[in-house]
């Protein structure tokens, strides 16, 4: 048997060419429809939403039901022209609104006592900062010799100032206030930014949206099926004063909200009203600040340096600027029954608040 050896020659098996296949997978049917949901939005957004607003601001009272929406109820007032109209306008907090009787019964008390007629009107809303009363002074159409009463007390400071805004609870972007002013000492510097602008617009119109699913919706459903649409929105809800335990919760709760947002509001404040009052001012109109109604002072004793602060912004605003101080509480003689709770007056309390009001009215016409 041979062991020659035998040289053997080994060949590569074939294989195909490498080859790489480059597409593009079609976009399902909720892709293309998202995408162009999207660039809609950013169009109307960017192009459309200032003429959406103005055209239809009558539509909003319909997106209004509860006293919870009294933001969104006072941007309504003033875009359907009620501000314009007004010789009087009452700006403030909660404690502003229900220190009042409603405007026709005001109206008709100053007629009562011999005064032309005067048309007012109350834009009070929850916590609202000088800044949202800025913006809803400047987002109308106002006109000359129109009174504007701002009603303040160190207790109004419970809130961020720029919170509501940004979150579009008034419905509203705050565009206006950015294209009439500056941001020094008035508002962020990044509200100047494209970004917070299209943010702005997109959080205003997500609440008119859920207001409309939610109010518009329900409302529609109540009269079609059950024939029971959704009560109309009422400023004034009668209430009794408190017991004292719910006194105590409402003023702890509101003491925790003061000191943590005091600081962000007092730092904003005189530039705010130093700037609300040339606004005022340069339309030929008058400026009034007055003090809230108050029985016991509380905030000013419990936080006296928060008190001086403010105080000294009003004095300074007084003498550089001749903005009238009004303060109706020494007038007043208070019981404990007229509040409902350290600020908010019950029915009796906003009887004797509104005489004097209108009393104060009278002197001044």
């Amino acid at each position: 048997m041979s062991n020659a050896s035998s040289t053997e020659s080994f060949e590569p098996a074939a294989r195909p060419p490498f080859q790489v296949e480059v597409g593009s997978p079609s976009l399902p049917l909720w892709a293309w429809v998202t995408a162009a949901a999207v660039c809609t939005l950013g169009a109307y957004l960017l192009l459309f939403y200032h003429w959406a607003i103005v055209a239809n601001p009558l539509v909003w009272t319909r997106l209004v039901a509860t006293r919870g929406d009294d933001r969104a109820y006072v941007a309504a007032k003033v875009l359907s022209g009620e501000l314009r109209n007004a010789d009087i306008v009452l700006l403030g907090t909660s404690a502003t609104r229900y220190a009042f009787w409603p405007e026709p019964i005001l109206e008709a008390a100053l007629r009562q006592r011999g005064e032309r007629d005067a048309k007012i009107v109350n834009l009070a809303s929850d916590l609202q900062s000088p800044i949202e009363s800025l913006f809803l002074t400047t987002v109308g159409e106002t006109r000359r010799n129109q009174l504007f009463v701002l009603f303040m007390s160190p207790g109004m400071f419970q809130a961020e100032p720029f919170a509501y805004l940004e979150r579009g609870y008034f419905l509203l972007p705050p565009e206006h206030l950015i294209a009439a002013h500056s941001p020094e000492g008035l508002y962020p510097e990044y509200w100047t930014s494209w970004s917070f602008r299209m943010l702005a617009r997109w959080r205003a119109l997500r609440e008119r949206l859920l207001r409309f699913i939610d109010i518009g919706f329900r409302s529609q459903v109540g009269r079609a099926v059950y024939n029971t649409p959704v009560p109309p929105y009422r400023l004034h809800v009668e209430r009794e004063t408190y017991d004292a335990g719910t006194r105590a919760s409402y003023l702890a709760a509101a003491r925790l909200r003061f000191e943590r947002h005091s600081a962000a509001n007092l730092a904003y404040l005189a530039q705010t009203l130093d700037v609300l009052t040339t606004a005022i001012q340069q339309r030929g109109s008058r400026l009034v600040i007055a003090h809230s109604p108050d029985v016991d002072r509380y905030f000013a004793t419990a936080y006296p340096q928060e008190h001086e602060k403010f105080e000294t912004i009003l004095r300074n605003l007084h003498i550089a600027r001749r903005v009238e101080l009004l303060d109706l509480n020494p007038r007043m003689d208070w019981t404990e029954g007229d509040f409902l709770d350290y600020g908010h007056l019950a029915a009796h309390g906003r009887d004797k608040w509104s005489v004097a009001f209108v009393d104060w009215l009278r002197s001044q016409r």
